[in-house]
């Protein structure tokens, strides 16, 4: 049975860090939208994603097909996306359950207090100058969410989910594009790789 995708097909390149028979996890450059507003945007993560004839779960009547959380334009790293269904539902209730874990290293003003909250835990902050970079895991996966409720709605900070925890029936899923590296030991303006 042929599919046809809702979304244009983009040919720029995507970088995949898993791709297994029922979802995929891709890595979102910075400056590019994890799908598009509608059926008519173009060069978005998941336009790149439907090249090679790539099948996404609700393809042909989605124009956010598979997705199952999102990252801002400006933000980088790891976009979890389904490719059936029914592991649509399955991740979509996981992560609405808060048992997907994305760990983030989070860069800010160094002024900046975030709010406490029971969802992100931080687990380091170093500060050099004004900047200050925090290591935090979170059951939230958009960083759009992270931005306006953990850091007081400030625009000047920048997101690079590195890694995550999936849980499904038959396993646990670590897809990172880097091991948690304690911050004392890195460059602020490359961390992380």
């Amino acid at each position: 049975m042929e599919k046809t995708p809702l979304l244009n097909i983009s040919p720029e390149p995507v970088t995949l860090w898993y791709e297994g028979p029922t979802f995929l996890v891709a890595e979102k450059p910075p400056g590019v939208a994890v799908h598009p507003d509608n059926p008519k945007g173009g060069d978005t993560l998941v336009n790149r994603l439907l090249q090679a004839n790539r099948w996404l779960a609700e393809m042909e009547d989605s124009h956010a097909p598979g997705v199952v959380h999102t990252l801002a334009m400006e933000d980088r790293g790891l976009v979890l996306v389904a490719k059936s269904d029914d592991m649509a539902e399955t991740l979509r209730e996981q992560y609405r359950g808060g048992r997907i874990t994305f760990s983030y290293r989070v860069r800010m003003p160094a002024s900046m207090t975030p709010r406490e909250r029971d969802d992100v835990h931080v687990i380091d902050r170093q500060t050099a100058d004004d900047w200050a970079v925090c290591d935090i895991d979170s059951s939230i996966g958009d960083t759009g969410i992270l931005r306006e409720e953990w850091l007081h709605g400030t625009a000047d900070a920048f997101f690079v989910l590195y890694r995550m925890r999936i849980d499904t029936a038959a396993k646990t899923f670590e897809v990172g594009l880097a091991d948690r590296v304690w911050l004392p030991a890195i460059d602020l303006y490359t961390a992380p790789p």
